[in-house]
């Protein structure tokens, strides 16, 4: 890896690094982290717009951010919310080109003052480098690269970790720079499914509101059978619930027998990322009698 330190940006103004792709290079990762960005964000929370720099790579040539003969002059950017910048390139990329490629640090037109950073690249044979929590790294036939996670992690580069949800115990968190949160409902033993228990997963959030007919807008609620390799995401849940307004609550209902065959993972998913959410998550299990008990229980 290569690290440049207090690295200096002057507002509204470029910093580029020429960077050599090879055919050995399967992963490059590019980081910037700010030293001095501030908390300032934007009308509607949108701190990409205020003193975060971006992050972008062109190749063949410097990155620009205007928009150019049909497409913006960069092939990849960064969307963050937070002083940390981050970028990648993978070889079973549409993107990916062998040759010289620059990174271009810009500073927003919003900074007050010059930034300084830490730019840092690295070049990794599986994904993300497996996060630090890979026991394995798979290759296929066709090049494309998997990590086998230590116990409790999951995705193709062990950075995602589910966290436990216990009944009736509300999960309040932030969603402060990606698409998903994972978490892990509680099991249920074969006797308590055998009766008559109803189990809820209720959500609500906070951060924004979008008009009720947007519906991409909305955060959503997603669940799925498995764990291991297995995780709930827009392309695949057995369940989902959008959230459909700001400080509401909306609820799964799942059947107290399916919890008792196997694991179950949930996820909250933010659709903008760049703006952070806060999220409560809660299951409970309701009780209740057969037929009402017929008015006489």
């Amino acid at each position: 890896s290569m690290v440049i330190q207090n690295e200096v940006i002057g507002i509204s103004s470029w910093n580029f690094y020429p960077l050599n792709i090879t055919n050995s290079t399967w992963e490059t990762v590019v980081t910037v982290e700010c030293d001095n960005c501030g908390e300032n964000v934007s009308p509607g929370g949108y701190k990409y717009m205020s003193s975060y720099p971006i992050l972008t790579m062109k190749y063949g040539a410097p990155p620009g951010m205007t928009w150019k003969d049909g497409a913006y002059e960069y092939d990849i950017r960064s969307y963050s919310t937070t002083g940390d910048e981050t970028i990648s390139l993978t070889k079973d990329s549409s993107k990916y080109r062998e040759g010289l490629w620059f990174v271009g640090v810009h500073s927003s037109y919003s900074a007050s003052e010059d930034i300084t950073y830490t730019l840092s690249i690295d070049r990794n044979t599986c994904p993300n480098g497996c996060s630090g929590r890979g026991t394995k790294c798979n290759i296929d036939v066709n090049d494309t690269r998997t990590c086998e996670c230590e116990k409790g992690y999951f995705k193709d580069d062990c950075s995602a970790e589910a966290k436990p949800l216990a009944y009736d115990t509300p999960m309040i968190d932030v969603i402060e720079d990606s698409y998903y949160e994972y978490f892990q409902l509680p099991t249920i033993s074969a006797k308590q499914a055998s009766r008559n228990i109803d189990i809820k997963l209720r959500a609500s959030y906070t951060g924004y509101d979008c008009p009720s007919h947007w519906s991409s807008c909305h955060p959503s609620l997603l669940v799925k059978k498995g764990g291991g390799t297995e995780y709930p995401e827009m392309e695949s849940y057995t369940f989902k619930q959008e959230l459909l307004q700001e400080n509401g609550t909306d609820e799964i209902l799942i059947c107290s027998s399916q919890l008792a065959d196997g694991v179950w993972r949930g996820a909250i998913y933010n659709p903008r990322k760049w703006i952070p959410i806060n999220y409560t998550v809660e299951v409970i299990k309701d009780s209740h009698c057969l037929n009402n008990c017929s008015g006489r229980g």
